[in-house]
């Protein structure tokens, strides 16, 4: 297997090719999708991979200028397109809104990002990959996309956001409770027909930056930490939570809120979609999960792996014991030990399928 010291921009300069290119969804918005592929090389064929950000991400969960998955994957052969949806990051720039619910990313992005990148490729069969919030999307999109998929991986993606998190999961139903008690049905139809309200995840990004040396360190004491302290080189950390903080919109908030709540993965009507569609998945899936992620926890992620179909299942932990550091939640993608120990296992099990 080829390897690499390291998988800086500079680097890989000179073996793979960047463009990007649009996709438009059913009600007009359009989405940016940035791809990278190695130089053409004889007839041999490129593996075509989609990348999913995870909540008010954008492509900088996947890239950075020091430590880039997308450099990786594209070393080791395969096709990376790394899609904003609507409101997030190349694609606000384009002129899309915040979405007006989850259901915007799960069913109109998702359809049009996978008709873009088929045309694209040719390929009929793309492997899907999701970190955080990104694969919860993978996990709810419509079953009829199932076929053109080669493989599930989710890093860190909830199905049941909140479990094992007690004071969120309190703190989401006080919330949720006080909402439905001051806001009546017909108020929160009419204002589901109004342009979304922009959550700011990058003044939250902002924010973290100035206590970033407190954070990145042994002191931090604050529950649910984003990453391990120290697992993250700091200038990496930096450019990760300067530039990849991006937005979404209230109504993705306020799902996530009542998931929390009410323990069930549901869509906007309160209904089981979500969870039917990730029943109905029969495409090889790949769990990734690490020891310390106090974000998305084993207990949140786990009803995923016993709720999908597929007879081809891995569950990956990442830990100390086995892969000689702690695992946090952003840096089981951007993390100093990731080049070493997440890209390669990922890339191998693609390769194998």
């Amino acid at each position: 297997m080829k390897q690499r010291n390291n998988y800086t921009v500079g680097s890989f300069e000179q073996s793979q090719i960047q463009q990007t290119m649009e996709a438009k969804t059913s009600d007009g918005q359009t989405l940016v999708i940035s791809r990278w592929r190695p130089y053409p090389v004889g007839k041999s064929k490129k593996i075509p991979i989609i990348l999913l950000p995870g909540l008010g991400q954008n492509r900088y969960t996947w890239h950075l200028s020091r430590i880039s998955m997308v450099n990786y994957l594209v070393d080791r052969g395969m096709d990376v397109f790394v899609p904003e949806f609507r409101g997030h990051g190349l694609s606000r720039l384009a002129g899309s809104k915040a979405p007006k619910g989850f259901s915007d990313y799960v069913f109109k992005d998702m359809s049009a990002i996978f008709k873009t990148v088929m045309e694209k490729t040719g390929y009929d069969k793309i492997f899907l990959c999701g970190h955080s919030l990104g694969g919860t999307i993978a996990y709810a999109i419509d079953p009829s996309l199932d076929k053109h998929v080669r493989g599930y991986i989710f890093i860190g993606s909830p199905s049941h956001f909140g479990r094992g998190l007690l004071l969120l999961r309190l703190g989401s139903q006080f919330v949720d409770k006080t909402l439905n008690s001051m806001v009546s049905r017909k108020q929160r139809e009419k204002a589901g027909e109004s342009d979304p309200i922009p959550f700011p995840i990058d003044f939250i990004g902002r924010g973290i930056r100035t206590g970033l040396k407190i954070l990145n360190s042994p002191v931090n004491f604050l529950p649910y930490k984003l990453w391990y302290p120290g697992s993250i080189e700091q200038g990496d950390l930096k450019e990760r939570i300067t530039m990849g903080f991006d937005r979404t919109s209230t109504a993705v908030v306020k799902l996530m809120v009542i998931w929390a709540s009410r323990g069930a993965f549901v869509d906007e009507e309160g209904s089981d979609l979500f969870e039917r569609n990730l029943r109905a998945k029969k495409a090889p899936a790949l769990f990734i999960a690490g020891d310390r992620d106090e974000v998305v926890p084993d207990s949140s992620m786990r009803p995923a792996f016993h709720i999908i179909s597929s007879t081809d299942k891995t569950w990956k932990n990442f830990n100390m014991k086995e892969h000689g550091a702690h695992w946090g939640h952003i840096d089981l993608v951007v993390g100093k030990h990731a080049p070493r120990e997440v890209w390669p296992y990922i890339a191998d099990w693609c390769q194998e399928r």
